[in-house]
C-alpha cells in the first residue's frame, strides 16, 4: 500500500511539474475574458490576443505532454526504500556474492536479510514534493491565480459568453 500511495504522489508531482505553465496560461486567458476586456478593446487587438493565447496554450500543452511521464512501480519502490534507513528493500533484493559456500557467512547473510525484512514493515508512503519554486522562480503561477481570483470577485463567468458577439461584430445589445 505505501508503494501505491507513493506512486500516486509521484504522478501528482509529474502532473504539476509538467502542466503548471498550461494552467497559468489558461488562468491568464480566462481572467480578462471574465472581466469583459474583449468588449472594450478594438477588434484587431482582440484577434491578436486570441492568436497569442492560442499559441501560448498549444505550446504549453505540447511542452507538458513532452515532459510528462507516468512514474513506474520501480521508481516508487526506490523512493519508499530511500525513506527507510539502510534501504532494506534493496538489501532484500541483493544476493550474497562472497562466501556463499561458507555456512557462517551464509548465516550472517540470513540474519542480515531477516533484519532488513523487519525494517520493511516500517515502510510508509512518501509525501510528494509539490513545490514549483525551482521551475517558477518568479511566481508567475501566483500572478495568474491572483488575476483569476480578482476576475472571480469583480467579473463574471457569464461575460465569457459574449465573446461570440465580439467575433460576430455585434455589441450584444438589441
Amino acid at each position: 500500500m505505501p508503494i501505491a500511495l507513493t506512486r500516486v504522489g509521484m504522478f501528482a508531482e509529474q502532473l504539476l511539474r509538467a502542466f503548471w505553465p498550461l494552467w497559468t496560461v489558461l488562468l491568464l486567458i480566462l481572467a480578462p475574458l471574465m472581466m469583459g476586456w474583449h468588449e472594450l478593446v478594438p477588434l484587431e487587438v482582440f484577434w491578436v490576443a486570441v492568436v497569442v493565447g492560442a499559441i501560448a496554450t498549444f505550446s504549453t500543452l505540447f511542452w507538458g505532454l513532452r515532459w510528462f511521464r507516468v512514474p513506474s512501480r520501480t521508481e516508487a519502490i526506490a523512493r519508499v526504500d530511500a525513506a527507510i534507513p539502510g534501504r532494506p528493500i534493496a538489501a532484500i533484493a541483493d544476493t550474497q556474492v562472497i562466501g556463499s559456500n561458507d555456512p557462517a557467512s551464509t548465516a550472517v547473510w540470513q540474519a542480515h536479510l531477516a533484519r532488513m525484512a523487519e525494517r520493511t514493515k516500517s515502510a510508509h508512503a512518501v509525501e510528494p514534493n509539490l513545490t514549483l519554486t525551482a521551475r517558477d522562480p518568479y511566481g508567475l503561477r501566483f500572478l495568474a491565480l491572483l488575476f483569476f481570483v480578482v476576475a472571480l470577485l469583480f467579473g463574471s463567468l457569464l461575460r465569457i459568453t459574449t465573446v461570440g458577439d465580439v467575433v460576430a461584430g455585434t455589441d450584444g445589445t438589441l
